[in-house]
């Protein structure tokens, strides 16, 4: 009887062991398939993560690109002020200068009024005009040399020229041409006026040439610039009336250059000239 009982216990065994080895060999695969499973979930979950992980990185970067780009946006709006404003400021500096251009030529064309008035004023002036009329109507007759030397037109004046005695004048006369570069032919030398004791009297140097005469007034202003004679002026004889003529002429230059700082204004033969 007991051993009837260890042999079915035995069976038992043996047919149990069959069915768990059994169990596990179809078990087996499906476990297996299951870690497969867990795996791939698994790895999909640490790619899922990573994926966010360079999601957050990309809207990250998106973020700073919007704050650059709104940086640039506003560079822009600034930059486009500065170039309305530059604009502004360019239209203005025109609009000044076109102004003081019209100014400039307003200023031009009432010089040039100015001179053309007291042009034509010095043009039929009475002694010019009695001088024309008498040249016209009288004839010249022939002159002598004594009478030569009466001629206007060959005599310069000397203003400045410290009094001396008649021959320390000549002599210092003939510096003065020398400090021009000219050695002119003097025929006399002579002071005009009445002795005084606040300035020396002008001097007339009579030449043989009106060609001499006329490139010693060019040269005239190189004396500003001598040590010894820079406040000798050289004029041309004049007549009272012509020395008026001259004085109104010399006035309206002088109230010229002061309307016109810009403008260059002189005389010269008796009319403005301006440029």
């Amino acid at each position: 009887m007991r051993k009837y009982n260890v042999d079915r216990f035995m069976a038992f065994t043996e047919n149990l062991s069959r069915h768990i080895f059994r169990i596990v060999r179809e078990i087996g695969p499906v476990m297996k398939e299951k870690r497969l499973y867990a795996t791939a979930r698994m790895k999909e979950r640490l790619e899922l993560v990573e994926c966010n992980q360079k999601l957050k990185e990309v809207q990250e970067e998106l973020g700073t690109f919007k704050e650059e780009i709104d940086k640039h946006r506003v560079s822009r709006i600034e930059l486009q002020e500065k170039l309305i404003e530059a604009q502004n400021t360019l239209i203005e500096v025109q609009g000044r200068k076109l102004s003081s251009v019209s100014e400039s030529v307003q200023k031009h064309l009432q010089g040039y009024s100015k001179v053309l008035v007291q042009n034509c004023s010095a043009a039929i002036a009475p002694s010019r005009l009695q001088a024309a009329l008498k040249k016209a109507t009288v004839p010249h007759p022939s002159t002598t040399p004594e009478e030569a030397t009466l001629d206007r037109k060959l005599n310069l004046v000397i203003f400045g020229l410290p009094e001396t005695t008649a021959r320390a004048t000549e002599h210092e006369v003939q510096d003065i041409f020398g400090e021009l570069n000219e050695k002119p032919v003097i025929s006399s030398t002579k002071r005009i006026g009445e002795k005084t004791d606040n300035r020396p009297r002008p001097v007339i140097v009579t030449l043989e040439r009106r060609e001499t005469l006329l490139q010693l007034l060019r040269k005239a202003k190189q004396l500003r610039d001598s040590e010894k004679f820079s406040s000798v002026f050289l004029s041309p004889d004049l007549t009272p009336e012509e020395q008026r003529e001259r004085k109104t002429l010399v006035d309206t230059v002088k109230g010229l250059r002061r309307d016109n700082p810009n403008g260059r204004y002189w005389v010269s033969r008796g009319v403005i000239k301006c440029g």
